[in-house]
C-alpha cells in the first residue's frame, strides 16, 4: 500500500494517525452539531406547521361565522318580508296618492266611456275600495253608471274588468286596464255575454 501517504514512514504514519484521529473527533463534533441543528429545524418546522394549522382553523372559523351571519341576515330579511306581507294583507286596499296621480295623468288623454262599478255588497272592504275607484274615474271624466242589480259577492277575488268581448272591448276598457296597471293595480279582463257592448264593468271582489 505504498500509494497511501506516509505508509512506509514512522514519522508519516504517526502524523497521519494523529491527523485521522483528530479528524474523526472533529467529525464527531460536526455530527453532534449537525444533529443539534437538525433538531432545531425540526422544532421550527413543528412550530410553523402548528401556526399554519391555527391560521387555517381561524380562517375556517371566520368563514363559518360569516356564513352563519349571512344566513341569519337572510332569515331575518325573509321574516321581515313575510311579516310585511301579513301586515299588508290585514290592511284594507287603498289607492295611494302617488298611484292616484299616476292613473289620472295616464287617463287624461285616453278615450272615455261608460263604466259600471260593481263591488261585492256583503264585503265592506271591497265596497270601500270600489268607492275610491269610482271617485278616481269620475275625476278623470268617465261616465260612472249603476248596475241594475247588486252583486252580492264574486267568486273571483280582487278587482277585475268585465266586457262583452275581450277581442272587441271598448277602447276605454283597454285604457283603464293599462293606466291602472302602470300604478301596479292589476285589472284582469273577463267576459259576460249579457254585458252592454259599449261599456265596461269594474268588479271588486274579496281581497286576494
Amino acid at each position: 500500500m505504498s500509494w497511501i501517504p506516509g505508509w512506509d514512514s514512522i514519522e508519516g504514519t504517526g502524523f497521519w494517525s494523529h491527523f485521522w484521529f483528530w479528524f474523526g473527533i472533529a467529525c464527531l463534533f460536526a455530527l453532534g452539531a449537525a444533529e443539534v441543528v437538525s433538531h432545531l429545524y425540526s422544532l421550527r418546522k413543528d412550530e410553523l406547521v402548528a401556526a399554519a394549522q391555527r391560521n387555517a382553523d381561524d380562517q375556517r372559523k371566520r368563514d363559518a361565522d360569516e356564513a352563519d351571519a349571512g344566513h341569519k341576515a337572510d332569515v331575518a330579511a325573509l321574516q321581515d318580508t313575510l311579516a310585511k306581507e301579513r301586515t299588508d294583507r290585514l290592511l284594507p286596499r287603498a289607492i295611494k296618492p302617488e298611484q292616484r296621480a299616476a292613473i289620472l295623468a295616464c287617463l287624461e288623454h285616453q278615450p272615455k266611456g261608460p263604466v259600471f262599478i260593481r263591488p261585492a255588497q256583503f264585503d265592506a272592504e271591497a265596497t270601500a275600495f270600489s268607492t275610491q275607484i269610482e271617485q278616481l274615474l269620475r275625476e278623470a271624466q268617465f261616465e260612472v253608471r249603476a248596475w241594475p242589480e247588486a252583486s252580492l259577492s264574486w267568486s273571483i277575488p280582487g278587482a277585475f274588468l268585465i266586457v262583452l268581448d275581450l277581442n272587441n272591448a271598448p277602447s276605454h276598457a283597454s285604457a283603464i286596464q293599462s293606466c291602472f296597471g302602470t300604478a301596479d293595480i292589476a285589472l284582469p279582463g273577463y267576459t259576460d255575454k249579457r254585458h252592454p257592448a259599449d261599456s265596461v264593468s269594474i268588479a271588486v271582489g274579496a281581497r286576494p
